[in-house]
């Protein structure tokens, strides 16, 4: 690991910036969107990722994730 300081997730994101947000032991947290988004126009990677690796069907009744 280098010597650089990490950064708060917020500060280390541009204004528009989306991320997903997984724990230590590799599961889904939560999706970080950024403020004013529609969390109905997610985009695709993010929702191609969730659907893949986490399950997640975004067919069904929304899912909350913080």
């Amino acid at each position: 690991m280098s010597n650089e300081k990490s950064l708060p997730l917020t500060e280390a994101l541009e204004d528009d910036d989306w991320a997903i947000i997984i724990s230590n032991e590799g599961d889904l947290k939560g999706v970080f969107i950024p403020e004013g988004a529609d969390e109905q126009l997610v985009p695709e990677s993010i929702i191609a990722i969730m659907a893949d690796y986490f399950g997640v069907d975004f067919d069904e009744d929304a899912p909350t994730l913080h």
